[in-house]
């Protein structure tokens, strides 16, 4: 083997532990978070749950808070392009377009419960000595486009002249009981498949008569 190969492998076998030791603080800090809060968690009870010690938190993250800011930083920063995936597409019918944006929010939701409580948690629960940080963007955001969207139904007569902002709220609306439910009994919460369905309500309901 070269030595060029010999030092790829070698940068490869190195860079994986790596990857796993951050991803595992990440992990053990989001749940940590969750059920203790930001203040009474500890570098120690994050080290010893991801099973690290204290210099490779520093070494990723240099800080308590800067593993929060990093992780609440990723959390949403993937949210966003899982909202910019579901977009690229401006092809089809518009309802059709909303259901693949809420699918896709939804669908990302489940899969990061634990971004989704911290930011819960952000707006209903004391500071605890968290960071600083504007979780409003999303939501606003969300709002923004379905507004945008849902107006081009509107125009296009695709959806009854309905007014675009109250048929907004109802969309949200299912988006924030189907994300909730789950956050707080997953066992009788709303699923992917009965939140499809309740939008297809929404939808049959504004069409109009004859479409």
């Amino acid at each position: 083997m070269s030595v060029s190969r010999r030092m790829t492998v070698k940068n490869v076998e190195t860079e994986a532990p790596e990857r796993s030791a951050r991803a595992r603080l990440l992990r053990e800090a989001a749940d940590l978070f969750n059920r203790k809060g930001y203040a009474a968690t500890s570098v120690g009870e994050i080290v010893a749950a991801a099973g690290v010690t204290k210099p490779v938190l520093y070494y990723h993250f240099e800080s308590k808070e800067g593993l929060y800011l990093r992780l609440m930083e990723e959390g949403l920063g993937s949210f966003r392009a899982t909202v910019e995936a579901a977009l690229r597409s401006d092809k089809g019918a518009v309802a059709d377009r909303i259901r693949r944006l809420c699918e896709a929010i939804v669908g990302h939701a489940l899969e990061n419960l634990s971004i989704v409580r911290l930011t819960r948690g952000i707006h209903h629960a004391p500071p605890q000595g968290a960071p600083p940080l504007d979780v409003c963007e999303f939501p606003r955001t969300i709002q923004a486009t379905l507004l945008r969207l849902v107006k081009e139904g509107v125009r296009s007569g695709e959806f009854a002249p309905v007014p675009p902002a109250d048929l907004v709220w109802v969309i949200t609306g299912l988006l924030a009981v189907c994300i909730d439910s789950n956050l707080i009994d997953p066992a009788m919460a709303l699923k992917p498949r009965g939140f499809r369905s309740a939008l297809n309500l929404v939808f049959a309901g504004v069409m109009p008569a004859g479409r």
